[in-house]
């Protein structure tokens, strides 16, 4: 079983280039979020899971003082090459955000795509809101998004491989990704990934990830030390009503 740092290292030359490095105009959803958040506040932010930029890239264009986190190195240097493309100068290192110990306190931070999902146990999802909750200066918030589990998808999907092709500079890559449900009690998901470059196997890994309800991650939320939160049913902030919906947070502190 590999980390996630190495699950995600042999995508980083096709994964999700940020629109301030394609020139497309229009921006996605949850960077409009993110970004609108950030501009609520005087002090700095953090993105944690930064990966190649997709969302740390545009706030830092927009001016906002943002650090970034990432268990990929891979990412991290994917990202570093984008933002010399584009003249910017970004505050990233490679970081795990169970041991992560900040140097400064920010008034926001995020953890966008699922990154809570990484964690397989609530014993390490207890800590990384923890650590989380630590590195946030007083009446701080957090913000996070994932996806409503829905069980019915997740059986008919078990074994099943998806394919995504993408092309980037270095070639035409190919994505298989299959997950199976490893764990109906503990409610864990394996995830294998082939990743092919103009036809030629150039990595191969599979990872673990849990399903989290809601009502898990309000008790995470206060086991970790957080005093209130609020859920959304998307980045629109419309209510949460339908398993359809991405689970969209914002936590004080």
């Amino acid at each position: 079983m590999n980390g996630t740092g190495d699950f995600y290292d042999p995508i980083a030359p096709a994964y999700d280039p940020p629109t301030i490095v394609t020139g497309e105009e229009e921006i996605a959803e949850d960077v409009r979020f993110y970004r609108a958040l950030a501009r609520e506040i005087d002090g700095p932010t953090l993105e944690v899971g930064v990966g190649t930029g997709r969302i740390y890239l545009e706030l830092l264009a927009d001016g906002i003082d943002i650090d970034g986190i990432d268990v990929s190195s891979a990412m991290i240097d994917q990202l570093r090459e984008y933002a010399a493309s584009c003249d910017l100068d970004p505050s990233v290192w490679v970081d795990d955000l169970l041991t992560f110990a900040p140097e400064r306190e920010y008034d926001l931070v995020y953890a966008p795509e699922e990154i809570l999902n990484f964690f397989p146990s609530m014993a390490d999802q207890r800590t990384a809101l923890e650590r989380v909750h630590d590195a946030l200066a007083p009446d701080g918030r957090f913000a996070t998004n994932m996806g409503v589990p829905q069980f019915e998808t997740i059986a008919e999907n078990d074994g099943r491989t998806l394919e995504q092709h993408i092309e980037a500079d270095s070639g035409h890559y190919r994505i298989e990704r299959t997950a199976h449900l490893e764990d109906e009690i503990e409610q864990l998901a394996r995830i294998e990934r082939e990743v092919y470059c103009d036809g030629e196997l150039v990595g191969e890994r599979e990872t673990m990830m849990s399903l989290i309800s809601k009502r898990q991650c309000e008790l995470l939320f206060e086991l970790a030390g957080f005093s209130d939160w609020q859920v959304y049913g998307g980045f629109e902030r419309d209510p949460l009503s339908s398993s359809d919906q991405e689970m969209v947070w914002v936590v004080e502190a």
